[in-house]
């Protein structure tokens, strides 16, 4: 018995080390926001026609951050995703929501 609560001890510390932060994008934030959202959206392989377009659909800009609400998500005080939504009357959207690729392992955080 002391050995299973050991293990589930030890799993939830390896969970709590894994926790993110949130909090909410800065304005100025846009550039890097893009920046994420391009990066992620290419480890998919699409071809730069695609990509071109992408980075003209999704740009995100300080008018989208100033006017909806928009998350940083956060991993030892770096940036590694975001995520936007629109609220409009009474519909609610998810417009972005995108995380860094880490490569060494090739699974995002």
């Amino acid at each position: 018995m002391k050995y299973l609560v050991a293990q589930r001890l030890k799993f939830c510390e390896g969970v709590l080390k894994k926790m993110v932060e949130l909090r909410s994008a800065k304005a100025n934030e846009c550039d890097i926001l893009t920046n994420i959202a391009t990066k992620s959206e290419a480890y998919w392989g699409y071809d730069s026609e695609y990509m071109n377009r992408f980075k003209t659909i999704y740009n995100v800009n300080e008018e989208f951050i100033k006017n909806n609400p928009t998350v940083i998500i956060e991993d030892d005080k770096n940036i590694v995703g975001f995520y936007g939504v629109i609220n409009n009357w009474n519909e609610v959207s998810l417009e972005y929501f995108f995380i860094i690729v880490r490569r060494e392992d090739s699974h995002p955080l």
